[in-house]
């Protein structure tokens, strides 16, 4: 079981993510924009948080993943030796590991859980 943070400006995709960790164990924190994010990265090390889910472009006009970056950045600023995952349609190399997003939740659960337990993380893309 872990403390995370999920940061996902679209609200079902956040909802239904949120509610997959909850049901696998997990406490989620959720932000749905940067300015909630960034406010929420001071939180992390209280809440024990240690799994970051950020998707790289929180605007949908964004296509470059400064928005991801800048809250790993902050992430790992506030809470050092988080782990971020990268949950967005392309890959960014700010993230730990990559998790493209897909129809399915599964293999973002699978993703956390390697992480739990230091495995490289599977990518099926």
């Amino acid at each position: 079981m872990a403390n995370i943070l999920i940061v996902e400006d679209d609200h079902e995709s956040l909802r239904i993510a949120s509610n997959r960790l909850r049901e696998a164990g997990h406490k989620v924190i959720t932000a749905d924009n940067l300015g909630r994010a960034l406010e929420t990265t001071s939180t992390l090390k209280s809440f024990k948080v240690t799994i970051a889910i950020l998707d790289g472009n929180l605007k949908a006009e964004a296509k470059n993943g400064n928005d991801g970056k800048m809250i790993a950045n902050a992430c790992r600023r506030d809470c050092p030796g988080i782990k971020i995952i990268c949950w967005s349609r392309q890959e960014y190399d700010w993230g730990d590991v990559y998790c493209p997003k897909g129809p399915g939740y599964n293999q973002l659960i699978q993703t956390v859980n390697d992480l739990i337990e230091n495995k490289p993380a599977r990518l099926e893309v």
